[in-house]
Order: C-alpha cells, then sequence, then structure tokens
C-alpha cells in the first residue's frame, strides 16, 4: 500500500516537476516579451532623447534671439529619464530578486498540488514547522503518520545560461549544474 502511495506522489511530482517546466518556459518566453518590450521603448526613449538633444541645441542657438522653453525640456528630459531608470530598475529586481522567484515557485508547486486534486489540511501543509524544526515549503500527510517534506527551488541562474549558450559543451555543462541545482 505504500509503495503505491510512493508511486503516486513520484508520478505527482514527475507531473509537477513538467508542469513546472512547462510554467518555467512560458515565464522565460514572458520575460523575453517583456524585455523585448523593454527594449523597444528604451530604442524609443533613446529617439527621442536624441530628439530633445537637436532641440536643446537649437534653443542654445537662438537663446541670444530669445527665452524659450529650455527649462522645460530639460524637465521632460529627466522625467523621461528617470521613468526609464526607474523600469530598468524594477525589472532587475524581479530577474534578480531570489525572494519574488521563490515566491512565484510556490505558487506554481502550489497550483500543480491543487490540480492534482490535493487539498491542503487534508493531504499537505504549508509551511508549517516541523519535529526538526525545519520549515519546508509542502509537508505531503501520508498514512501511518508518515511525512514527505519538499522545499520549492527555482534555479533560474543555470537554466538562463544552459537556454543561452553558445555552445553545446557549454549548455551541456550549465544543463548538468541546472539539475544539480534541482535536486538540492
Amino acid at each position: 500500500m505504500i509503495w503505491i502511495l510512493v508511486g503516486v506522489i513520484v508520478v505527482l511530482l514527475a507531473v509537477a516537476l513538467a508542469w513546472m517546466k512547462v510554467m518555467q518556459y512560458k515565464a522565460i518566453a514572458e520575460i523575453d516579451a517583456r524585455k523585448s518590450a523593454i527594449d523597444q521603448t528604451v530604442k524609443g526613449l533613446t529617439d527621442q532623447l536624441e530628439k530633445y538633444q537637436d532641440l536643446l541645441r537649437q534653443i542654445e542657438e537662438d537663446r541670444n534671439r530669445k527665452y524659450g522653453n529650455l527649462e522645460s525640456e530639460l524637465k521632460n528630459t529627466s522625467s523621461a529619464t528617470l521613468r526609464l531608470q526607474e523600469s530598468t530598475n524594477r525589472l532587475n529586481n524581479i530577474l534578480g530578486n531570489v525572494k519574488l522567484r521563490g515566491q512565484w515557485g510556490e505558487r506554481m508547486a502550489e497550483d500543480i498540488i491543487q490540480y492534482a486534486g490535493l487539498i491542503e489540511g487534508v493531504n499537505y501543509t504549508k509551511q508549517q514547522v516541523n519535529t526538526s524544526l525545519t520549515k519546508p515549503d509542502f509537508t505531503f500527510l501520508l498514512p501511518n503518520d508518515h511525512k514527505i517534506n519538499m522545499d520549492v527551488k527555482f534555479p533560474l541562474d543555470n537554466y538562463l545560461h544552459m537556454v543561452n549558450a553558445q555552445v553545446p559543451e557549454q549548455a551541456e555543462m550549465y544543463q548538468k549544474e541546472f539539475i544539480r541545482n534541482v535536486k538540492e
């Protein structure tokens, strides 16, 4: 009976891993799409900044004849640069924040667990301190008071290195590191 449950759990974990991999690919595609959108925005802002620079040169040439909107144009340029900097910082924080990636991984794992029909408090608990004073992300409740603990990890760095590797040897090396990170 336990072996059947272990087998079911292994299958569920395999399904969860596959689902997580699909979600990782979707997330990476979404990140790439956002990066592309930001790149387009940056290009637009760069073009706009070049236009502002041309305008500033014209204003400086005309300054002896009239005093115009130089201060206003400088404020607009500064505001556009500040918005660009804020957007870039937000993107870097999302991609570089292990905690945010971890929260995303926990959410994906819980979605998979619930999709598999497991019920919190009946089949599993979330982030409960156990007897060894650790706090796993999920504890699966098995018959005869047996438990299996699961910590969710999202090793994005080696995965991105693997996907972006230029040569197959690099991709293979990063794939091994990614798999090692997942198993840790």
